[in-house]
């Protein structure tokens, strides 16, 4: 098995035993985690090599999220995402470490790709909802204003 063949195995564990699960307050980590998954729309994308221009080839037509594997040979700290962003305005671009992250610690250092319009649609959607209570400020508005 490939290093990223190992890394979707791994994060898919992850995302099923630590990101579905309901939390004390009965919300999982991510609301939409699950269908993603379970809806085959994740794109997991290999830009290890270092290949992160990879990041690219995320199709938002068929996927919901991409998620981006850099292997251990690339620091997440060194990507720059403006021009991507720039390239790419209708798609958000998150840091995910095993830093990172109030309610879960990533696995693997990677980076999320999400659709801008859905993204913002399904948080306007858990707005009008009690989710956001359980959020620390200050992780909120990182979070927030990471658009």
């Amino acid at each position: 098995m490939s290093k990223f063949e190992q890394f979707q195995k791994d994060f898919l564990e992850w995302v099923i035993t630590k990101v579905e699960p309901l939390k004390d307050d009965g919300y999982p980590v991510c609301p939409y985690a699950k269908t993603a998954r379970v809806q085959n729309k994740l794109q997991f994308i290999d830009c290890s090599g270092p290949n992160p221009e990879a990041m690219l080839e995320f199709d938002p037509r068929i996927k919901m999220v991409g998620v981006c594997y850099f292997g251990d040979e690339i620091d997440l700290d060194t990507i720059d995402l403006t021009t991507i962003k720039e390239l790419n305005p209708d798609l958000m671009y998150f840091k995910s470490t095993k830093t990172s992250g109030h309610f879960v610690k990533n696995i693997y250092d990677l980076i999320l790709i999400q659709i801008r319009p859905e993204l913002l649609r399904r948080r306007a959607s858990l707005h009008k909802t009690s989710y956001y209570d359980s959020w620390p400020a200050e992780y909120y508005k990182r979070i927030m204003l990471d658009q």
